[in-house]
């Protein structure tokens, strides 16, 4: 399958790619240099705002505007030109953990995990944001919570661990809103690379991108590895489907502490990346608060 760089924004670390199927346009956004962009496939247009502070993810909401989840914190934002709105909540997160990657089921619910902040203890947890705002804790031992998606059926919740190179599978039950039967899905291999964000097909498959690892792999619902895409730059971080049939894989990357050497071998990381898979995805949902 052909690797396109479609967008050479050189992010430091992009994340959280979202499809828009009203408006056929993709948003992502840099954690690193924060900001939110959006780039619309019919006329190649790219824009970008800058944010206030770093956010871990974020959601466009089902009445307009976005839904972020901060490092410190929840906040709301009614376009991308607005102030941040900061929503008042008990701060019940482990000391030294933050926000990170999060994606909204199909109620309109956020799931979002935290991480630890110095990358080497599982004090991260999982959260449930309900549509007014409330955040339940759902589940703990992470280390650095990572990609969200769940199955055509939505019987299955999928979440990521990154430094134990692990994604988890759990039973969801979509009207409460509630997971268990916590199992390893995959355990990923000592080859280079770990799993970051992901994204569920409508077959069912996983595809999870493997940062500091030039690939992305597929997997069967069973956790079977079907296929693996190289990718010409080393550190891709998310990925998800676009385009008019949900056809079109978007994948973007991060130059996080790449060195000069580094980057002359790849150029165009830090760009966003489109892929013609022929295999269609699931539309993402959007925060019902």
């Amino acid at each position: 399958m052909e690797v396109r760089c479609i967008v050479d924004c050189k992010n430091v670390l992009g994340e959280c790619p979202v499809w828009v199927p009203e408006e056929q346009v993709l948003w992502w956004m840099d954690i690193s240099n924060p900001a939110l962009w959006r780039f619309d496939p019919a006329t190649g247009k790219t824009q970008t705002w800058p944010l206030p502070k770093p956010i871990g993810s974020f959601a466009l909401r089902k009445d307009g505007g976005f839904f972020l989840a901060g490092r410190a914190g929840l906040a709301t934002l009614a376009s991308p030109d607005s102030l941040v709105e900061w929503i008042d909540m008990p701060n019940t997160r482990p000391p030294d953990t933050r926000f990170n990657d999060g994606k909204c089921d199909s109620r309109g619910r956020y799931w979002v995990g935290s991480m630890d902040r110095n990358l080497t203890n599982p004090i991260g947890e999982l959260y449930r944001v309900d549509p007014g705002f409330a955040c339940t804790k759902m589940d703990s031992g992470f280390t650095i919570s990572n990609g969200i998606g769940w199955s055509p059926d939505d019987k299955t919740m999928y979440s990521t661990d990154s430094p134990p190179r692990r994604i988890y599978a759990y039973d969801f039950d979509a009207t409460a809103g509630t997971i268990e039967n916590r199992r390893v899905f995959v355990q990923f291999d000592d080859a280079p690379g770990r799993p970051d964000g992901l994204t569920v097909d409508a077959e069912g498959f996983v595809w999870s991108a493997r940062v500091r690892g030039w690939r992305i792999d597929r997997y069967d619902p069973a956790g079977k590895l079907e296929r693996t895409i190289d990718l010409p730059f080393q550190r891709p971080t998310s990925l998800v489907f676009g385009g008019p049939k949900l056809e079109t894989l978007y994948i973007t990357s991060s130059t996080l502490s790449l060195t000069a050497e580094e980057l002359a071998k790849q150029p165009l990381a830090g760009g966003l990346f489109a892929i013609e898979t022929g295999i269609k995805g699931q539309h993402e949902h959007r925060f019902a608060g």
